[in-house]
């Protein structure tokens, strides 16, 4: 198994607006027939300002996840509202079971 990790740092002030946006996001992404699950994480900070989140992705394979990147990466990280360009910030990894 595999787990595309996107963890997000985002302004409080578009927090709630965000998190519904990305529900949607999150939906069209699985939409791909690539990802068989998702888990979405509220991460505790100490900052007001910003709100943490993670979500993981899950795939069967490494070969699923390269058809992400060669296919689809580009377009679904290019969807995000404009409106939350400089609000978010976002940092992704891959987490291989042993």
């Amino acid at each position: 198994m595999i787990i595309y990790e996107v963890n997000l740092k985002i302004q409080q002030k578009i927090y709630e607006d965000y998190i519904l946006w990305l529900q949607n996001h999150i939906q069209d992404m699985l939409s791909l027939n690539l990802f068989h699950d998702f888990k979405l994480f509220k991460i505790d900070s100490l900052s007001k300002n910003i709100k943490n989140v993670t979500i993981h992705y899950y795939l069967e394979n490494i070969d699923l996840l390269n058809i992400y990147y060669e296919k689809h990466a580009t377009k679904m990280r290019n969807s995000v509202d404009k409106k939350f360009i400089s609000k978010v910030t976002s940092e992704r990894r891959v987490l291989h079971e042993n």
